[in-house]
């Protein structure tokens, strides 16, 4: 089968690809995965940013129930309570997949094409960022291959 014939993505079958196919260059080998370690680091910031937003809303969370009336200070706290809770599982949830995209998971590649659809909805560096993403993660041929197929 083609999964046992390619079982470690080596050079000379990248180096095949990149003869020009229809008229398209396909990516090389080291060109991929740089570009898979840029999307790892730029994971790691992401989920780093959000434990840092979790924790200050946490530790800020009585300055900003103090603003509400009375009579919502029970429901502004418990929804600022979710909502940091929420917060802190994405940014974990963030943390382990940069570790799978770092080291090849194709479980994590598709997770982060997940949360990169997500971040399209953040104009206009977010819009950016989750497109390269999406097309790097999920259409370059050599890219996935690498995720298929790493040792």
């Amino acid at each position: 089968t083609k999964k046992q014939k390619f079982k470690n993505v080596d050079v000379y079958y990248i180096e095949y690809r990149n003869h020009k196919k229809g008229g398209k260059m396909v990516m090389d080998k080291y060109t991929a995965e740089t570009l898979i370690q840029v999307v790892s680091i730029l994971s790691y910031i992401f989920s780093a940013a959000l434990l840092i937003i979790a924790l200050a809303t946490f530790f800020g969370n009585k300055l900003i129930v103090s603003f509400v009336p009375e009579l919502g200070k029970t429901l502004v706290g418990s929804l600022l309570f979710s909502a940091i809770f929420l917060v802190f599982v994405l940014a974990v949830f963030q943390f382990i997949v940069s570790i799978g995209i770092w080291k090849h998971q194709n479980w994590a590649r598709v997770a982060q094409i997940v949360i990169a659809v997500f971040a399209v909805f953040n104009f206009p560096v977010g819009t950016i960022i989750g497109g390269c993403v999406i097309y790097l993660l999920a259409f370059d041929k050599t890219v996935t291959l690498l995720f298929r197929y790493h040792k």
